[in-house]
């Protein structure tokens, strides 16, 4: 998916996933920039950038250079909102992969109970 399509911005980028921890960051994640208790992931945004990300979903008064700022008064909320759209997209998308994934394990267990002079009804 897009950067475009899952966020309504001006950027072919392809998302890749999401990451709220920077050392989980891999080129075209989206992160999420947040302000905890112990840590500000704000302090984190260049290196996350730095690490690829493609986009940062933090406040307003962030300071992102280098990838998109989708930037929210709620920037959890707006997370939780565009990770769920992708991994909605992602799941509907590779439901015929799955369902050719099963068959094929099935044909394979089959073969492996004739192997074994076994019937296998699957």
């Amino acid at each position: 998916m897009r950067l475009r399509e899952l966020a309504s911005v001006e950027s072919d980028s392809e998302v890749t996933g999401f990451a709220i921890d920077h050392r989980k960051v891999v080129p075209g994640t989206v992160f999420g920039a947040f302000r905890g208790s112990r840590f500000n992931g704000e302090d984190f945004i260049a290196e996350a950038v730095r690490r690829g990300a493609i986009a940062v979903v933090a406040g307003p008064a962030a300071r992102v250079e280098g990838a998109v700022h989708l930037a929210d008064d709620q920037p959890r909320r707006l997370f939780a909102r565009l990770a769920a759209k992708f991994f909605a997209y992602r799941l509907t998308g590779s439901t015929a992969i799955l369902s050719d994934a099963l068959e094929s394990i099935v044909n394979v267990v089959a073969a492996l109970f004739a192997l074994g002079g076994l019937v296998f009804d699957g």
